[in-house]
């Protein structure tokens, strides 16, 4: 998943390390010569000890394996809240079906993470495009597509909450608890850092290099800002949704050694825990 000294999110160049501030300004002007696309060379990779000349394991020579994994623990992620879905009944989207309305809302913010872990890793993922520019519209693209799914899934709450079907016990009352407080301020902040990113690295042409490379740099501190309040606001959910179904085993007496009793939570309750620590794993790698 991102860091703030690894990730890139817009422009290929976004390492906050002092060692990667020289290869990013000779990385771009390579580019700008027609050089390799943004690729950014790692040292460390190849870093060897000067005392014994065995190979030095460093951040950079593990990154490859680290956001392959990523992408495999969203892919997993992907489909368990698949099997959740269908676990609490599938979907729908009519009227009187405001339980299977809401399914909608967990399965579209599990696509919306997997696209922005997609858009967050684009410049670091090893096998990405030779040129930078189809780097930086896949970047681009998957931001787009994660804030159409959010977007779907916010409507899917809104749809279902004030449905007054008595599936869920008549209207409910929408943004009262603290996953949609969350919810609601990380939204603000994905859309603020899409509608720069679009202005100033796609649509004005026509700025200057010197204050891109000033809202280049806000850019990839509030990125994994954003990236990890979305993990927060994920986890918030779940375990509001949870709290919902109901995942405590009975007990008769004081729960000392609860372990040997693990496998009496509810099966649905087990796949939500799993997707949790999904989502936890692609941020962490």
């Amino acid at each position: 998943g991102p860091s703030t000294s690894g990730l890139l999110l817009s422009d290929g160049t976004s390492d906050m390390r002092p060692s990667y501030r020289q290869q990013d300004g000779e990385q771009d002007q390579l580019n700008n010569d027609g050089g390799d696309g943004g690729s950014i060379q790692t040292t460390g990779t190849t870093a060897r000890s000067r005392s014994n000349g065995s190979p030095t394991i460093t951040v950079e020579s593990v990154q490859p394996l680290a956001n392959l994994l990523a992408h495999c623990f969203a892919l997993c992620a992907l489909l368990v809240v698949c099997k959740w879905v269908f676990q609490m009944g599938g979907l729908s989207w009519s009227k009187g079906n405001s339980k299977l309305v809401f399914n909608w809302h967990p399965l579209l913010m599990i696509v919306a993470f997997c696209f922005m872990t997609t858009a967050t890793l684009a410049f670091r993922f090893p096998f990405r495009a030779a040129a930078r520019s189809q780097t930086k519209l896949t970047h681009g693209l998957s931001w787009t597509i994660a804030a159409l799914s959010a977007i779907i899934a916010l409507v899917a709450v809104f749809r279902s909450h004030n449905d007054g079907d008595g599936q869920g016990g008549g209207f409910i009352a929408n943004l009262y608890s603290l996953h949609s407080w969350i919810g609601l301020l990380t939204s603000l902040l994905y859309v603020a850092q899409w509608a720069v990113g679009v202005y100033f690295f796609w649509w004005n042409t026509s700025t200057t290099s010197r204050i891109k490379a000033t809202i280049h740099q806000f850019h990839i501190v509030i990125g994994p800002i954003l990236y990890f309040s979305v993990v927060a606001t994920i986890l918030l959910g779940i375990q509001e949704k949870e709290g919902f179904i109901g995942c405590a085993y009975p007990v008769d007496a004081p729960d000392g050694f609860p372990l040997p009793k693990l496998g009496q939570i509810p099966a649905v309750c087990q796949v939500g825990h799993t997707l949790g620590i999904l989502v936890v794993l692609t941020a962490v790698t």
